[in-house]
């Protein structure tokens, strides 16, 4: 099938609500979404509502000599193997991963016909596209996996390619890329999280097995000139467990770190830093009064933290229970004023959380709610027939990837009316905004 034929199939999706990708679809069990717009039993109407549990155990890290952080060499760096060639003007892209930062800017990621993952920044909201992939150096092991991508704003940005040991700073927006040499490859993808243009810290992922996803963790504060390790699996016990899913930090000392517990331990704890990530606690939680049983029960994590002061936050847990080859899935927003000693916590629709502002969250799933009184109260605001990513600049607007279960092909698409409607995009490719 042609690619303009699938997207045209895939635009008559986003527009009719009366099937679905397929048949199975329509045969999928109750999930929490159902429950959230027709409470069904007493269990389900008290999940609504927030609840304070008890107070959670914190659990220190045991304690070592840590090493100390030391600083990435400034000496000029060479970089050996024909880079990533860029893609002429005109050729066809087909977007994998996206995040708008302003209305107008955003970044985004597709691999070219050869599997070669580019970046690319649009200046006008989705419409065209500029390439502004770094120089990296071009092989099967890192080009064709999908890269690391951070901006804080349009003009400072950070990418990181597996199997390899660099880690690329642009401070005008991809014009140009300076590289940094780490101590370790990166081998398991990367999270990065900026707090500004200067504060940055890498998650970098170096090796797996027996429930350990091995971790060193940098940091710079000069925006990527030069990092300092903090932790790495040899000085650090607690992190190195588990997936990692996401990071938040407030301010240079205060952040959040959660983990997919992958249904090995009902342990489900979320670690927290004061001192910018060179100490780890770990915060245990406790299960939902209504769903006592859920940790032990049930395959959970914590996702999409965020942090509003340095004791206000919220994040997502999600399990998947029985039956797992068609797993029912159960999520919760649990938030805090106090530093996790107590939680409200509330039962939310299946899907990503998407924090807007204080107390505004999107829960972006087959069927899309918003909430604006802190997850109490879910408005149901559209189906869709497709799986999405979506990142919102602000309550209207977001940018997004959709496409069909089952299907890899993808389409640009965008709301600007708070998920009421979405556009399908089709983007154009501009000539390169990086110099080489």
């Amino acid at each position: 099938m042609e690619k303009s034929t699938r997207k045209f199939i895939l635009l008559a999706l986003l527009v009719v609500t009366a099937w679905g990708c397929s048949q199975n679809q329509t045969d999928l069990p109750p999930t929490a979404t159902d429950t959230i717009s027709q409470p069904q039993s007493t269990e389900t109407e008290a999940a609504l509502q927030p609840t304070e549990t008890s107070k959670p155990t914190k659990i220190p890290l045991p304690v070592s000599e840590t090493p100390q952080p030391t600083q990435a060499p400034t000496a000029e760096i060479i970089i050996e193997g024909d880079p990533i060639p860029l893609l002429p003007p005109g050729t066809e892209i087909s977007l994998k991963e996206v995040g708008l930062i302003t209305a107008d800017f955003g970044w985004g990621i597709a691999p070219d016909q050869e599997g070669e993952y580019h970046i690319f920044r649009t200046d006008d909201g989705g419409e065209g596209w500029r390439e502004i992939t770094p120089p990296q150096p071009a092989n099967t092991q890192s080009s064709r996996e999908r890269p690391a991508v951070h901006f804080s704003d349009p003009d400072s940005g950070w990418v990181s390619y597996n199997g390899t040991d660099l880690i690329w700073t642009t401070r005008d927006g991809g014009l140009s890329w300076q590289p940094a040499r780490l101590e370790f490859d990166t081998l398991l993808g990367a999270i990065i999280h900026s707090l500004d243009k200067d504060q940055v810290w890498f998650f970098q992922f170096v090796d797996g097995g027996m429930q350990k996803v091995y971790t060193v963790l940098y940091r710079s504060k000069d925006g990527g000139t030069t990092w300092t390790k903090l932790l790495d699996p040899f000085s650090d016990a607690e992190i190195q467990a588990f997936d990692k899913t996401g990071v938040d930090f407030y301010n240079a000392q205060d952040g959040w770190l959660t983990r997919f517990f992958r249904g090995v331990t009902t342990r489900i704890r979320l670690d927290v830093t004061t001192d910018g990530g060179e100490t780890w606690e770990s915060l245990e939680l406790t299960a939902p009064p209504s769903q006592m049983d859920l940790f032990s029960s049930c395959v959970c994590g914590l996702y999409d933290p965020h942090l509003d002061s340095t004791t206000s936050g919220s994040l997502r847990v999600t399990c998947e229970c029985e039956p797992y080859d068609n797993p029912l899935i159960k999520s919760y927003l649990y938030q805090t004023n106090d530093s996790g000693n107590t939680w409200d916590i509330n039962y939310i629709p299946e899907g990503d959380l998407d924090y807007i502002s204080p107390g505004v969250y999107y829960a972006i799933g087959p069927e899309i709610y918003r909430s604006e009184d802190g997850g109490e109260n879910w408005d149901f605001i559209k189906t869709v027939y497709w799986d999405g990513q979506l990142s919102f600049v602000d309550q209207q607007t977001a940018l997004g990837i959709a496409h069909c279960v089952g299907d890899d092909e993808t389409a640009l698409v965008k709301t600007t009316n708070g998920c009421q409607t979405f556009t399908l995009i089709e983007p154009t490719l501009l000539p390169s905004f990086t110099e080489r």
